[in-house]
C-alpha cells in the first residue's frame, strides 16, 4: 500500500484510515511500520504544497484525517517523536508545520481547517505530562522568534 517516502493517493489514505480505526490488526501493522507512514504522509503534503494543481480539497482533508487517526490511536507510538529528542522527529516534525499551515492559511475549507486543528489538539494530548502540552501550544500562538515556535522537542 506504501512505498518508501512516496506520497499516498486519497484512496490510499482512506484504506489507511479504515485500518487504522476499524482494525486491531490493521492498526498493529502501521504501529510497526509508523515511520515509513509518516515519511508517505509527508510526502503526500509536499506534492500537495508544490503542485497547485493536485490542491484536490479531498486529499488533503483526508491527509488531515489520516493524521488524525494516527495521533488519536497510536498517541504511545507518537508521543516520543514529539516528546523525546530524537532524529525520527523529522517527519512528525514536517507533518506539524503542514497542520499549522492549513490552519493558518485560507486555501482549504473550514472542515479542513477544523480536522487540522483537532488533529493538533490530538498532537497535543499525547503529551507525558499536561502542562507539556500546554506549553507546546501556548509556543504555537506565541512562538518567542517570529514564527519560530517549537511543539515538544519538534
Amino acid at each position: 500500500l506504501v512505498k518508501h517516502k512516496e506520497a499516498l493517493s486519497p484512496g490510499s489514505l482512506q484504506t489507511v484510515c479504515m485500518f487504522v480505526e476499524e482494525s486491531m490488526l490493521g492498526r498493529s501493522y502501521w504501529q510497526n511500520h509508523l515511520m515509513l507512514l509518516l515519511k508517505c504522509i509527508v510526502a503526500t503534503f509536499d506534492v500537495m504544497s508544490q503542485d497547485q494543481s493536485s490542491r484536490n480539497e479531498e486529499w488533503c482533508y483526508i491527509t488531515v484525517k489520516t493524521c488524525l487517526q494516527l495521533f488519536k490511536l497510536m498517541p504511545k507510538e507518537v508521543s516520543p517523536l514529539v516528546w523525546d529528542e530524537t532524529e525520527e522527529s523529522k517527519p512528525l516534525q514536517s507533518i506539524l508545520g503542514s497542520l499549522v499551515h492549513i490552519i493558518m492559511a485560507k486555501t482549504a475549507c473550514k472542515d479542513t481547517h477544523m480536522l487540522a486543528g483537532t488533529a493538533l489538539s490530538m498532537l497535543v494530548n499525547t503529551a507525558p505530562e499536561p502542562h507539556r502540552g500546554a506549553a507546546a501550544a501556548l509556543g504555537l500562538c506565541h512562538p518567542p522568534n517570529a514564527g519560530k515556535g517549537h511543539f515538544g522537542m519538534l
